[in-house]
Formats: C-alpha cells, structure tokens, sequence
C-alpha cells in the first residue's frame, strides 16, 4: 500500500512538471507554426489535460489508499478524469487547426 502511495505521488509529480513545462516552452515550440496563437491554445489545453490526469492519479493512488472510497471521490475522479478527455481531445482539434 505504501509503494502503491510512492509511486502514485511520483506519477503525479511527474506529470504537474510535465504540465508545467508544456505550458512555459508552448510559445517557443510554436513560433514557427502558420497560425501561433492557435498552436500555443494547444500546447495549454494539453497541458491542462496533463495537469487532470496528474489529479486522477493523485486521487486514485495516494487519497484512495488513505481513505475509503466514497461517492464524493469517485465524482472527483469522473470530473477530472473527463477534463482530461475534453482538455486532449482540444489539444488536438487546436494542433490540427494551427498548421
């Protein structure tokens, strides 16, 4: 249970850096792009779909091995979980539409 939290947190952090680091290096990596702006919205929205999936695991390896699971965290998971999906799938449609 405890190596379960340990890699949970690890996982978790390790995606927040990535987050983090997506959203400070977006305007570089897309400066050369037809349409920048819409590149950068991109390169964010992936970022805020790393940042959901770094609150899915956060919940589900390291809250859900302290605590029970209950129907206010399974929301939480749910909710996070389908912002990470809309956060990527507009990633993606915002990559297409920058070219």
């Amino acid at each position: 249970m405890r190596l379960r939290m340990i890699f949970g947190a690890a996982g978790a952090m390790s995606l927040m850096l990535l987050a983090f680091f997506v959203w400070q290096q977006a305007q570089d990596w897309t400066a050369t792009m037809s349409r920048p702006a819409v590149a950068i919205w991109s390169a964010r929205s992936a970022a805020i779909g790393f940042a959901a999936a770094a609150q899915v695991v956060l919940l589900t390896f390291v809250v859900g091995a302290i605590y029970q699971r209950d129907l206010f965290g399974n929301v939480l998971r749910l909710c996070a979980g389908l912002l990470c999906s809309i956060a990527l799938v507009s990633a993606v449609a915002l990559a297409l539409a920058g070219r």
